[in-house]
């Protein structure tokens, strides 16, 4: 499971304790992910944020919320891009 899904399910588990952010739990050799805003992404891949909520929205940018907030995960939207470029040689 991966570090940003783990954060969902703590959030939207239905405990009323606060955890703060960073006592996480770590685990050998996991990072933390790098999250990005939308704008962020735009800048990233070159396109609008409008085009980035777009695609978001289709499924082709792997993105989650919390709350009304929009963030993106950037390997799982490398990992994305590279499946799609993958995907685009073989046709």
């Amino acid at each position: 499971m991966q570090a940003h899904a783990k954060l969902q399910k703590r959030l939207s588990s239905s405990e009323k304790t606060a955890v703060p952010f960073m006592s996480a739990p770590r685990f050998q050799g996991e990072t933390m992910p790098e999250i990005m805003t939308p704008k962020e992404v735009a800048q990233y891949l070159k396109m609008s944020v409008l085009t980035v909520y777009k695609h978001a929205k289709q499924g082709t940018i792997p993105e989650f919320r919390i709350g009304n907030s929009w963030r993106f995960d950037k390997k799982r939207i490398d990992a994305a891009l590279l499946q799609s470029s993958n995907t685009e040689t073989r046709n």
